[in-house]
């Protein structure tokens, strides 16, 4: 399972000296897999590892395998934080492609079979997906849930300002500014904040301030 030959598996037709960076790296990713004894578990370890390939080498079909590999089932056997990244990043994929619907779909199973350590990821970008196609008040309250636990549960874990931002936008679309202006201010404490979170968090602040004043009043007085 941990042999060249499985890595060959996973990149057919190419030459072992043009790839030898990505190949070493599935070689380490099938080591980081407990033993997957079920053929099942061993076609979606390699299914995920090619994913993996294509990424890191920019192979073609890139988005035909990022929706293969979204919709795989991952069992409690090969659930490991290294494999659950590289389903992750392929629903990152599908978010940036617009295909929210399907990620929400990948994303109800992944929620209950995750790691613990990865949930807080899957979690913001359930957020991200539902906000992103709420029709209604219900939809939006959902997609907060989602943030907020995020931000109760796991305040310490890199992803909770991301989940206030997301958390802020939510109450801004309810009609809530100034509840939305205050989770976005607690974002911007966040010590450590990354740099494209904190330029969106200062975008959100500006259009709050500018959309209703007593918001603007309130940004004024911390001012001063």
């Amino acid at each position: 399972r941990e042999s060249p030959r499985a890595a060959a598996r996973i990149m057919p037709g190419s030459r072992p000296t043009a790839k030898v960076g990505p190949v070493r790296r599935a070689i380490k990713r099938l080591r980081q897999v407990p033993d997957a004894q079920d053929s099942a578990d061993q076609e979606a370890v390699l299914e995920l590892l090619a994913y993996h390939l294509l990424v890191e080498s920019g192979g073609a079909d890139l988005e035909l395998r990022a929706a293969e590999v979204s919709r795989l089932g991952i069992s409690a056997a090969i659930a490991t934080r290294s494999i659950y990244e590289i389903k992750l990043a392929a629903l990152r994929q599908q978010f940036n492609a617009g295909n929210q619907a399907d990620v929400l779909i990948s994303l109800e199973a992944a929620l209950h079979d995750c790691p613990d350590e990865v949930l807080p990821e899957l979690l913001l970008l359930r957020g991200q997906a539902l906000l992103s196609q709420a029709k209604n008040d219900d939809d939006l309250l959902q997609a907060g849930l989602a943030f907020m636990r995020v931000v109760i549960h796991y305040v310490e874990d890199e992803r909770a300002p991301a989940a206030l931002l997301g958390a802020a936008r939510v109450h801004e679309e309810l009609g809530l500014p100034a509840k939305a202006a205050r989770l976005a201010r607690e974002c911007l404490g966040y010590p450590g904040l990354t740099k494209p979170v904190q330029h969106k968090g200062d975008l959100l602040l500006q259009r709050l301030a500018n959309e209703a004043p007593q918001v603007g009043g309130q940004l004024q007085d911390s001012v001063n």
